[in-house]
């Protein structure tokens, strides 16, 4: 978190923000924690399930977000159907904008093995092999630019949005990060042959998760940091809100198996994902608080608790959710931004 006055203080200009200082303070800021995670397991550390070697660390990403071509949006004759997501037709009618960016991604190398019709309308999701977390966050703020750029081809007014919430009745953009560890020789240390919880995970990975659950609250003003995002990430009667009956944002800090109702999922052994980032995310801020509370984890041996495995967390009811001791993401920005102020790990 860093204040105007302090960014004053140093001598930028608004200019000088419009210009990239804040990225390069925040991917500075990110390259800090992977040197500060490095030294840390290359002491030598004792570490969970029988890791003694020193360990290089390299935290994998693959980038899951959506966005959105607007023009005249609620007027394409293609793109209309209540419940689009995978939808061929919807599709269809894009192929041209998405067949560009998966070529341009290609030719620089990224691997892109998959694109589809999202929730909403006008709503695509790309995906592009994993890689260090440096570069899947200097990938990601170019394929920003780069989607603007080319919806601008299609015709005047053309726009490609990754703003969190575009439509109040539509479904919201987000980038949902992947991450795993792996060691210095290519070995994945969140995998786990034997894992009484039953989903493959390592004693390290749930206590870097248990890290980003503790400080998932003070996280959210890292991964949400605009008052639009938090049209999105919505509890109660807003989790239905979109026409298609759900937002498929998680809004309650829980952990289960391959199930998209919560804060994180797992979808294989040795990964896990986390769906509450938005679209408006600065990757390399996010990535340094990821390292941070996660590290924190490790580092206080802290633990997840037991996964909630066959829930719909959509469907309890609120005062369930208490009962359970859930808590969830901050409803509005101040909100978060008071829990950072308290966290003095992401601080």
């Amino acid at each position: 978190y860093i204040p105007d006055e302090d960014f004053k203080a140093h001598g930028y200009s608004e200019a000088d923000l419009r210009m990239g200082v804040y990225n390069e303070r925040f991917k500075s800021l990110m390259k800090f924690e992977i040197a500060r995670a490095r030294a840390l397991f290359e002491q030598g550390r004792p570490l969970p399930e029988k890791l003694h070697w020193p360990l290089s660390l390299e935290i994998r990403l693959t980038w899951y977000g959506g966005m959105q071509i607007l023009k005249l949006i609620h007027k394409l004759d293609f793109d209309t159907m209540a419940k689009a997501c995978y939808d061929f037709k919807s599709l269809a009618g894009n192929l041209g904008y998405l067949r560009t960016l998966l070529e341009y991604m290609k030719g620089l190398g990224w691997e892109p093995y998959a694109a589809d019709h999202e929730d909403g309308r006008a709503q695509f999701e790309l995906n592009w092999k994993y890689a260090d977390a440096l570069t899947t966050a200097d990938r990601y703020t170019f394929f920003k630019m780069m989607t603007s750029q080319v919806a601008a081809r299609l015709g005047p007014g053309v726009i490609a949005t990754h703003m969190p919430k575009p439509f109040a009745n539509l479904t919201g953009s987000g980038s949902h990060i992947h991450f795993s560890l792996w060691d210095a020789a290519g070995r994945n240390v969140f995998v786990a042959k034997k894992d009484r919880r039953g989903l493959g995970q390592s004693k390290l990975a749930y206590q870097f998760l248990a890290g980003l659950m503790v400080h998932a609250r003070a996280l959210s003003a890292v991964i949400a940091p605009t008052v639009n995002c938090y049209k999105r990430l919505s509890v109660g009667e807003y989790l239905t809100g979109a026409v298609s009956g759900f937002t498929w944002t998680p809004a309650f800090i829980s952990y289960g198996d391959n199930n998209r109702t919560h804060m994180f999922r797992t979808p294989e052994p040795g990964r896990f994902e986390w769906r509450a980032v938005s679209g408006a995310v600065n990757l390399y801020l996010a990535l340094a608080g990821l390292i941070a509370a996660g590290l924190d984890g490790i580092e206080r041996k802290l633990d997840p608790g037991e996964p909630f495995t066959g829930k719909n967390m959509y469907e309890l009811p609120l005062s369930e959710v208490r009962s359970r001791n859930i808590q969830w993401i901050p409803q509005r920005l101040q909100e978060a931004l008071d829990e950072l102020e308290k966290d003095e790990v992401v601080k």
